[in-house]
């Protein structure tokens, strides 16, 4: 048992010098995986309205919360929130929010 705590005792002042730099190494290498909207074939919004929206837990898009659209029991939740989730514009009541072609 004294012999471990020794070998780590000598380890634990170089753990910085080394564990830093690796854990740098693989964030260049393994980073974070962007967003993906819930449809792979919806239009991502061009911006995001500061406003609130409805979305449901099944869906993949968010609406203006008075839309007939809505598919499901709705929850509000702000725009950007809603896109961060990868939720995508409704394309019947957020039309202007679409980027154009």
């Amino acid at each position: 048992m004294e012999v471990t705590s020794l070998r780590l005792s000598r380890l634990l002042p170089i753990l910085p010098v080394v564990g830093i730099p690796l854990l740098a190494v693989a964030i260049v290498l393994y980073p974070a995986e962007p967003l993906r909207p819930r449809d792979l074939h919806a239009q991502p919004a061009s911006y995001v309205p500061q406003q609130m929206v409805a979305v449901a837990e099944e869906g993949k898009t968010f609406h203006d919360p008075k839309c007939s659209y809505i598919h499901g029991k709705p929850v509000m939740t702000t725009a950007e929130d809603a896109v961060k989730k990868g939720y995508v514009p409704c394309v019947r009541c957020m039309r202007k929010l679409l980027k154009r072609k």
